[in-house]
């Protein structure tokens, strides 16, 4: 892997190395510091913004960075492009099955035309388990009042 420096790159749709400076301690390793840029306003060279999007390749969590938290932007060789590009992919591929398939059973979501989300996760629950979650919710008010908690 080469590293060449950010000053007048795009760096939307690249990949990139956090400075140590900007994370914490445990993550300092180089594999758990590239992110891929996905946009923002600081993907740009000569932008008055200075917001990245990026996506963790090691974590696979949706990041935000200002453009002086980026080190350098990451050049690979075409194995390393390879594995990049398929981590890239698979973490794609576990965000859509996510948005498609209900938190709690698994069901496939993409035609429901009513549902409810998780307000934690931002996954959608479908309408039985939501009512589920509803009936859980009221037994246990029922149980609280009962007991004088209330």
């Amino acid at each position: 892997m080469e590293k060449t420096t950010t000053r007048d790159v795009n760096l939307e749709g690249k990949v990139v190395l956090i400075k140590k400076e900007a994370i914490k301690p445990e993550f300092h390793e180089e594999k758990k510091r590239m992110a891929y840029c996905t946009g923002g306003f600081g993907c740009a060279p000569n932008s008055l913004g200075s917001k990245v999007f990026a996506l963790m390749l090691n974590a696979g969590e949706d990041t935000t960075w200002r453009r002086e938290h980026i080190e350098c932007v990451c050049e690979f060789n075409e194995e390393e492009q390879t594995m990049v590009d398929a981590r890239i992919k698979e973490i794609e591929g576990i965000k859509e099955y996510n948005r498609n398939h209900c938190k709690i059973c698994e069901k496939d979501m993409t035609d429901e035309k009513s549902y409810a989300f998780d307000a934690l996760s931002g996954r959608p629950i479908c309408k039985e388990c939501q009512d589920a979650r509803e009936a859980e919710l009221e037994a246990r008010k029922a149980a609280d009042k009962e007991a004088g908690w209330c």
